[in-house]
């Protein structure tokens, strides 16, 4: 059985064409706005009722949970409530997921704003949503729907639909005949241009060779652009890569100026983890704005529970060997010592956000999902090379010798993965 592909998947093909989308509130009414109509959405109760039961399931363990606040007294209670905390973030998720599902079933509506020449639909709740604009030009077919023929539409019962670049777009649920044609009639009177059974042929031909529609020409020739835009991207990666280099150095330095030993630069490059981690958030909420929020709150939570593991793995093999012990001012004086190599590392990254990932715009590049899970690659690939060089350096005598191996080892993974995440 052949399953058809559903509206949004076909939206995501259009490249340049699909339609704009925002999140916020509903923008105030200017010249532009000709008309608004709120189309209410049918209440489910079964499904209201059946979403409140798991809600309340799902936040017993929260109300339930002892974190340990008051039983911190060493680094390991520490990194164990870390853990809980980590832990109790991620699982909000999905009570955060829950519970805007039963406030969309309870409050939210539909609104259909005509401009001139765009027809932007919205979901919201209290006028903050979700819209599309869809612009005039490339709309069709407007057609009142009764038989559940379209694609994910079967749950709206009677609805309105347009076509926009033949791909089916609906809009309100359970409308009678008498609603639907005195909307239709709205709509049409208050248009630019009328709304055709098919699009303009320009457009058809345009779509059918993939060249740009005619507002989306530029004067400019393509091959230089791009030939000026490759070599730009050339030299931010050059210097990304000389601030990393750099960066790496520092430890090396600390090792032979300040004595750091394998401790301290463990515990350096496990900061670095926790700042790669602070730039991926920025980076997601870069690539989505405000819908990423959600996502960095579930990748806080489970980066988080990794990170606090971790923490206590290093601790036990490489720290507590060294004779210091695990309570919070020993721990604390460690980090004051590591200042210089934070700041280096924290320097080394936010120059490679800027210049790669913004200036670059890598984040054009990028779905919200692929970023939050692009961290763990180059970490995991560090820390083994890391714990391989450290079980090393404890089996060597010579520990200049053994700590510049490590420092080397790492700066050639480093690198290599670098080049790997920014290669165009």
């Amino acid at each position: 059985m052949i399953q058809k592909e559903s509206s949004i998947s076909r939206m995501k093909k259009l490249g340049a064409y699909k339609p704009k989308f925002r999140f916020g509130f509903r923008r105030p009414a200017s010249g532009d706005f000709v008309f608004t109509q709120i189309l209410p959405f049918k209440k489910y109760w079964l499904a209201i009722s059946f979403i409140s039961v798991f809600l309340i399931a799902f936040s017993f363990p929260l109300f339930l949970m002892d974190f340990g606040f008051s039983e911190i007294e060493d680094l390991f209670d520490l990194t164990a409530v870390l853990f809980n905390l980590f832990w109790a973030m991620g699982w909000s998720t999905a009570i955060l997921i829950l519970a805007l599902i039963l406030l969309v079933l309870l409050f939210a509506r539909e609104a259909i704003v005509l401009e001139s020449d765009c027809i932007t639909l919205r979901i919201e709740i209290f006028n903050l949503g979700f819209e599309t604009r869809n612009p005039l030009a490339y709309i069709s077919h407007l057609r009142y729907v009764t038989d559940g023929t379209v694609t994910g539409a079967k749950w709206r019962g009677n609805h309105l639909t347009f076509d926009y670049l033949h791909i089916p777009v609906s809009f309100g649920s359970n409308l009678d005949l008498d609603s639907a044609k005195e909307l239709i009639s709205k709509i049409s009177s208050t248009l630019e241009h009328p709304i055709l059974l098919e699009l303009n042929k320009e457009i058809e031909a345009i779509l059918e060779n993939q060249q740009p529609l005619p507002h989306q020409l530029k004067t400019e020739n393509p091959t230089e652009s791009l030939n000026i835009q490759q070599s730009t991207d050339a030299v931010n990666n050059k210097l990304s890569t000389y601030f990393l280099v750099i960066a790496n150095l520092v430890p090396l330095a600390g090792v032979i100026i300040e004595n750091w030993d394998i401790g301290d630069i463990m515990l350096l490059f496990w900061l670095e983890s926790a700042i790669i981690g602070v730039f991926n958030i920025l980076k997601m909420l870069r690539i989505s704005g405000g819908i990423a929020l959600f996502y960095s709150i579930c990748f806080i939570g489970h980066f988080g529970a990794f990170m606090a593991v971790h923490l206590m793995f290093i601790f036990s093999l490489f720290i507590e060997a060294e004779g210091i012990s695990s309570t919070l001012p020993e721990v604390l004086a460690i980090f004051k010592t590591l200042w210089l190599g934070i700041f280096a590392l924290i320097i080394s990254h936010g120059f490679s956000f800027k210049q790669n990932f913004i200036n670059n715009r890598e984040y054009l590049k990028l779905s919200l999902k692929d970023q939050m899970h692009k961290p763990y690659s180059r970490i995991m690939l560090m820390h083994v090379t890391l714990i391989f060089g450290g079980f090393l350096v404890l089996a060597l005598d010579s520990r200049l010798l053994a700590l510049t191996l490590l420092i080397g080892m790492k700066i050639v993974v480093d690198i290599k993965a670098h080049i790997k995440e920014h290669r165009s």
